[in-house]
């Protein structure tokens, strides 16, 4: 457990560390600042395990509001018999979106890495998986009373993005380009009870 809870560390910190590396990577000319922005979020849940089937893989668990649900576990997942009754179980989903504006025109550009990890044979169950995108999409609306700027990636996803900085969205017009870095982390763990 204690290598996944090393690979959780060092994933949250590729997401924390690309996302504000993103802006220093490539300097703007000293005369032009480049705007850029950075988004991000997590999700966090919690739940208790109150029965344990090992032949099925079935695991009932108690989440936080005291709803019940019981899950059937494939065989990828790694030490279930490790799994005890009062243990509970931690998934966090974190993601960073890093952009900045691009104003030499270029290719749109997507280009994802994944890797992640998960606990060693004898150990508690539990899995980390990272995902990062680079992008280079193409502006092809500015909502100015909306705040929001769609863009097109070069897999033809539209999206909508929410800009927050009022200077950042003023520079950005249609025809120009982002670049960015999208993360994602996801992890998964079974801990003892609270207290052990």
């Amino acid at each position: 457990m204690n290598k996944l809870v090393a690979a959780l560390v060092v994933s949250a910190g590729l997401v924390a560390g690309t996302a504000l590396a993103a802006d220093a990577a490539k300097p703007a000319p000293a005369d032009k600042a480049i705007p850029a922005m950075i988004v991000g979020g997590a999700i966090k849940a919690e739940a208790e395990v109150v029965a344990v089937d090992v032949k099925a893989r079935k695991i009932t668990l108690k989440g936080e509001e005291g709803t019940i649900q019981e899950i059937v576990v494939g065989k990828e997942m790694r030490n279930l018999p490790q799994v005890k009754v009062g243990d509970r179980v931690v998934a966090e989903y974190n993601q960073v979106v890093a952009m900045r504006l691009k104003k030499t025109p270029g290719l749109r550009v997507t280009e994802e890495r994944e890797g992640g990890a998960r606990a060693a044979a004898g150990e508690k169950p539990g899995v980390v998986l990272a995902k990062e995108t680079h992008f280079v999409a193409d502006v092809i609306a500015v909502d100015g009373k909306k705040s929001v700027v769609t863009i097109k990636g070069a897999k033809g996803r539209i999206v909508d993005l929410k800009v927050k900085d009022k200077a950042v969205l003023k520079e950005i017009k249609v025809g120009d380009q982002v670049e960015g870095v999208y993360d994602q982390v996801l992890s998964l763990v079974v801990l003892p009870p609270a207290g052990k």
